[in-house]
């Protein structure tokens, strides 16, 4: 925890994400903003819960450190929803549950004056990490993910070269990544829990864990999940009796009571049984201590059980308290995962922000294209800006509420800078292309709405969220041939697949970095306007027809729009170093594919074979 304050938490980076005032926040609660002093933040809450986390793990002033931690910590990241993620999350829970367990009682540098910690405090822990392999494998229970498009490619990892040798690569990624990481979520928190698949089970879990710490950069998670692994041991006490000395005292189990450590049978010395027995004893050379009489072991046995008895019926306030928060939290972790019918709000194409569904790498998101507009509506003029100027990450871009946070968020930027010369009434749209696990890229909001001016609410479906494109999605296996056959021609070419709604268009400046670009219609009808030369001639591939041209305000001259209809022409050639737009016709949608050749990637990648046939050129023996 520690480690994870100055990496994750962002201490290390404090500077860069916290100094800036102008820099969007994305908070759970609409208006929650941080300190206007970063110094303030910097030293009572990255401070508070870095000498928290210390506490934590020395045991001193366990409560209070506990406190400290949990306080500063969810406060951080309550305060930034594009920050989140399923472990960071783990970690505010087990430090809040730590806060109400007794695990000062060991090895802690003030212990509590009982070393016992009850059986339930274990438990609790034990059901948090039983939930989080649990559900992750029930949230990979879907097509998506048994069908091999979630994580893709994850074979090309140098840890998977010796299976990839045996299965290929698609084998690896499909069998290796997708069923058996199905199956080890599902199983393995049970496997733990059984004494005889305990060993092996926690021998794939170190594995697993050991092979996450490589692929992702998840900070602690891996490691944290595997300093929890002896939680799901049958005993509790195996670290007293690992460190215990040889003669020193016993240390009962957990499991142990006072009553139950006491001996069964009470010895006591009575002369008249000594005198009867005096001829065994001096044989022997030591004194026996008889047995009590039935009736006094009869008595102390029922006195026993009704210790027991008046124990069990007596409840004190406090345990109720303890046993009524354990149920809500166990309820609400299991109704969280699946609560996203009650937040709609926060859907996208999926259910829910990514942060506390336990859906880790289920959906693969590749943003490729966000265009953020402000027109000023009294002087009729678009602005564009640059989406990362104001921002520390993209993920804001993929979901409806952090959307119009931003919007909010540079409208306010705006204001502040006078020198730019807009007027008070203004609109902002956002135009985000998003592909979700190997689908078309699409637009994901409606370029049209006015994000300043929408109504949004947590419990209903935002209004200007465009719905997933499911209809092309059985095009992924054609997609993937494409794919093949156009990073086939060179190690600097690439394709890129749209997908578009009708009476939308997209409007594209392709740079003369490219060559050998390609627009090729897979299914649907789109016109195509670019500039054209007046001295060029119109290029044509597959018979698109010509429907009209008209004088444009481009440099180069007019405009050209030609149609292209899957029915008749699929291909056309695209001039570079101008601007594009392509409109979708008709009634339904349509997708295309991009195919070029990057010029400048090629030409760095033939001037560092040049520089390595030189080297060795040079090393060669005269």
């Amino acid at each position: 925890m520690m480690i994870d304050v100055v990496e994750e938490r962002g201490l290390s980076r404090f500077p860069d994400r916290w100094s800036d005032p102008r820099t969007c926040r994305f908070p759970l609660i609409h208006g929650w903003r941080p300190p206007a002093n970063p110094d303030v933040l910097c030293l009572a809450c990255y401070g508070s819960m870095w000498l928290g986390a210390l506490g934590l793990c020395l045991g001193l002033r366990f409560r209070l450190s506990c406190g400290l931690y949990v306080l500063s910590y969810w406060y951080l990241l309550l305060l930034d929803k594009s920050f989140w993620n399923n472990h960071s999350y783990l970690f505010g829970l087990t430090a809040l549950l730590l806060w109400g367990t007794g695990a000062d009682g060991y090895f802690s540098l003030n212990p509590r004056k009982s070393p016992h910690v009850p059986a339930w405090n274990y438990l609790a822990l034990k059901f948090q990490y039983l939930v989080l392999y649990f559900v992750a494998g029930l949230k990979k229970s879907g097509s998506e993910w048994l069908a091999g498009y979630a994580m893709t490619n994850l074979s090309r990892h140098w840890l998977f070269r010796p299976v990839r040798w045996c299965l290929g690569a698609e084998r690896t990624d499909l069998y290796v990544v997708h069923w058996l990481t199905f199956g080890f979520d599902l199983s393995v928190g049970g496997l733990m829990l059984q004494d005889a698949t305990r060993l092996p089970a926690m021998l794939a879990c170190v594995l697993f864990h050991a092979m996450n710490s490589r692929l992702f950069s998840i900070g602690m998670f891996p490691y944290v999940c595997l300093a929890t692994m002896p939680l799901f041991c049958r005993r509790y006490d195996w670290p007293r009796k690992l460190f215990q000395r040889k003669g020193g005292p016993r240390l009962y189990s957990l499991a142990t009571t006072t009553a139950s450590a006491e001996p069964m049978m009470r010895y006591a010395d009575r002369s008249d049984d000594n005198n009867s027995n005096s001829s065994s004893s001096s044989k022997s050379g030591k004194k026996d201590l008889p047995l009590v009489r039935d009736n006094d072991r009869i008595g102390t046995m029922s006195r026993r059980r009704e210790r027991r008895k008046r124990a069990v019926m007596t409840v004190s306030k406090s345990q109720r308290l303890v046993v009524a928060l354990l149920m809500a939290h166990v309820a609400l972790q299991l109704f969280l995962p699946y609560s996203h019918f009650v937040t709609k709000g926060y859907n996208n194409w999926v259910s829910g922000m990514y942060g506390y569904s336990w859906d880790m790498m289920v959906h693969a998101w590749d943003v490729a294209h966000v265009v953020v507009r402000v027109r000023d509506n009294e002087r009729g003029q678009d602005h564009y800006l640059d989406p990362g100027v104001w921002t520390l990450n993209d993920r804001w871009a993929r979901h409806p509420d952090m959307v119009r946070q931003y919007a909010f968020c540079v409208k306010e930027n705006l204001e502040r800078s006078p020198m730019i010369g807009l007027s008070s009434n203004i609109s902002i749209h956002v135009d985000v292309w998003c592909s979700l696990n190997g689908r078309f890229q699409q637009r994901l909001f409606d370029p049209r709405v006015d994000l300043l001016t929408v109504d949004w609410h947590p419990l209903g479906p935002a209004s200007y969220l465009m719905p997933l494109l499911e209809q092309f999605t059985a095009y992924r296996p054609e997609l993937d041939r494409i794919e093949r056959e156009t990073l086939a021609w060179s190690s600097s070419s690439d394709v890129l697949f749209v997908a578009d709604y009708p009476g939308l268009s997209l409007e594209q400046y392709l740079g003369r970095e490219l060559d050998n670009v390609t627009l090729r219609l897979i299914e649907g009808k789109i016109a195509v306007e670019q500039e054209q030369d007046d001295d060029e001639e119109e290029e044509e591939e597959g018979g698109g027809g010509e429907v009209g041209c008209k004088s444009g305000g481009g440099v180069g001259g007019e405009l050209r729009t030609i149609v292209l209809d899957a029915r008749a022409s699929t291909t056309l050639s695209l001039r570079t170093g101008r601007y594009h737009k392509v409109r979708t016709l008709g009634r339904h949608p349509a997708c295309y594919a991009y195919t070029f050749v990057n010029r400048t990637m090629a030409q760095r990648q033939l001037a560092s074979l040049h520089h390595h046939h030189q080297q060795h050129q040079r090393r060669r023996p005269v």
